[in-house]
């Protein structure tokens, strides 16, 4: 998952969020 500026946390695809950790 990724954390917006905001501090939403937001889902991304498993291959997607594997590149950004």
């Amino acid at each position: 998952m990724v954390t917006a500026p905001d501090g939403t946390i937001i889902y991304v695809n498993p291959a997607f969020e594997r590149l950004t950790g």
